[in-house]
């Protein structure tokens, strides 16, 4: 095999012996290793700990791997969100990981879809002899392609090959496995009879100019979220893969990254349109507005609302909000023009910067209108109302939440425009319209250690009441602590009321049983209620 510059994600918590060995064998002419050295965040201290202090593995990893390759480096990580940039900054063409850890496979799949890297997993399977019998998966014409180019640039006149269009596979005689897709979790749940090298994303044989759809741009702090999607498809509209986007304003053209269809953007103040479009394409796309705080009360709506039943808002600016990615901003565009209607279209998951929320029902999507009101009034936008269509009426500060019904020529739009600044306690106010009362403070820690020691302080000092609303709860160490905690309370005769998402918090939902849970529900003085369990 060529591979010349590989990155060996280890786990510092497994013996790493065996992978190496393997690594050796695929990689003989190897001018640079580099090995991170991954363990989670509890185990922080050895970073602090003397040299003889250190874990039994690292000195193990460290001697096994000296010889690896010319030029080794060893780097300890306690979390791998960044391993994309030390890849490219190493030139690194393999990654090799050992066994499966969850943060570690994670990670690899990343590497392999950002820098188009092969991934060799080893799992418990071992060889020390050279790879002479290599078993090529090829399932379909770009399975094929895949595998053609590896064979094309790591093939060997000493090595046989075998092909396979699907299972059963051989269990023996067989040194490395190739395959040309990511299995995902099945990588390390299947029990493989040799090592396993996945092939990186195979490049698009023809590139399909499909047209793109990009809603307009609110701006937040100078800069601007644009969601770009492919325009045409079945339900959902497609993500765009990440790429360069080129932004083209006031005749300046600048390039940014789109990554999951999403990509940040910024134009002088004096520009109000940009031109959007795809590097590989040269030429404008799309053409968007920057939307920037204004001196007339907006109202912003959900874009399927009936829109004949707008005509009645006056003294007020209109601003179309796209709830979903299932239609495209040039047909709620259109049907605008119909309506008489002329307002920007913005997408809510831009505004919020938040994921796709497939678990989220379209029930919410008017709880959804109502933060994107407030988070656009933290902003300096007049909002005075949202106009929804759905059964239930959000609760909202600061500005109106109406039905398309409810509407009338007779109303009065008036907002006031919320000052802008940087400061937390600043945005609290515009977004909940309130003041802090004396005697009450809101902070932020973002240190694990220090937040846990709040916590568990404010629930002793309780007097009267405590009211606890967490997302998950796990019988670990810190769950147990915060158990105890409110159990204390309770004794005396604090009111203890404590709220859990009932799906993450793996209570209630499908059949799970989360023993934390069970024992705090059987706390007397102790009231648990579980969010939305699923049946």
């Amino acid at each position: 095999m060529n591979y010349r510059r590989p990155l060996f994600l280890a786990d510092l918590e497994r013996d790493a012996s065996n992978a190496i060995t393997v690594l050796r064998r695929l990689t003989p002419d190897a001018e640079r290793l580099l090995v991170v050295a991954y363990f989670p965040e509890p185990k922080l201290p050895w970073l602090a700990a003397a040299e003889n202090d250190a874990p039994p593995l690292l000195d193990q990893l460290r001697q096994a791997t000296a010889d690896a390759a010319p030029d080794v480096e060893l780097k300890l990580a306690t979390e791998l969100t960044g391993i994309a940039d030390g890849a490219r900054e190493a030139n690194s063409d393999l990654v090799v990981i050992g066994h499966a850890h969850p943060a570690i496979l994670s990670a690899a799949a990343e590497l392999r879809k950002q820098r188009g890297l092969p991934l060799l997993y080893v799992g418990s399977t071992t060889t020390d002899q050279p790879i002479r019998n290599v078993l090529c998966v090829a399932i379909g014409s770009r399975g094929r392609a895949a595998v053609d180019a590896f064979l094309r640039d790591h093939g060997d006149p000493a090595v046989r090959v075998t092909f396979a269009a699907g299972p059963p596979f051989p269990r023996s005689g067989i040194d490395l496995i190739v395959v040309p897709r990511f299995p995902g979790p099945l990588l390390a749940a299947n029990v493989w009879p040799a090592p396993v090298l996945v092939l990186p994303p195979l490049a698009p044989a023809v590139s399909i100019a499909r047209p793109i759809d990009v809603p307009d741009v609110v701006e937040y702090d100078g800069v601007s979220r644009a969601r770009l999607l492919f325009a045409a498809g079945v339900g959902r509209h497609e993500p765009i893969p990440d790429q360069e986007i080129a932004v083209v304003a006031d005749g300046a053209v600048t390039f940014v990254e789109a990554h999951d269809g999403f990509a940040e953007i910024a134009a002088p103040a004096t520009v109000d349109r940009v031109g959007v479009y795809r590097r590989t394409e040269g030429r404008a796309e799309q053409n968007v507005r920057i939307c920037r705080p204004g001196s007339q009360p907006l109202v912003l709506f959900d874009s399927d609302v009936d829109l004949s039943r707008l005509a009645a808002i006056r003294d007020a600016e209109l601003l179309a909000v796209r709830m979903r990615p299932v239609r495209s901003c040039r047909s709620i565009r259109r049907a605008m023009r119909r309506a008489g209607i002329d307002a920007a279209v913005i997408d809510a998951s831009a505004v919020l910067d938040e994921g796709p929320a497939l678990d989220i029902g379209d029930d919410l999507d008017a709880v959804r209108l109502a933060r994107v009101g407030a988070t656009m009034r933290a902003a300096g936008f007049p909002v005075a109302a949202i106009v929804h269509d759905h059964a239930r009426t959000p609760q909202t500060i600061g500005f109106a939440a109406v039905r398309p019904h409810e509407i009338t020529s007779a109303m009065h739009w008036s907002a006031d425009r919320a000052p802008v600044s940087h400061s937390f306690a600043a945005r609290v106010e515009a977004t909940t319209a309130t003041r802090a009362i004396a005697g009450n403070r809101i902070e932020i820690e973002l240190d694990n250690p220090t937040a846990r020691r709040w916590l568990l302080d404010a629930i002793a000092a309780a007097k009267r009441r405590v009211h606890l609303q967490v997302y998950m709860a796990a019988d670990d160490d810190v769950g147990s602590q915060v158990e105890a905690a409110l159990a204390a309370a309770a004794a005396r005769r604090v009111v203890v009321r404590v709220v859990v998402d009932s799906l993450h918090g793996l209570e209630g939902s499908f059949g799970a049983r989360n023993p934390l849970l069970e024992r705090l529900r059987s706390r007397a003085g102790v009231e648990l209620r579980l969010i939305r369990p699923i049946t």
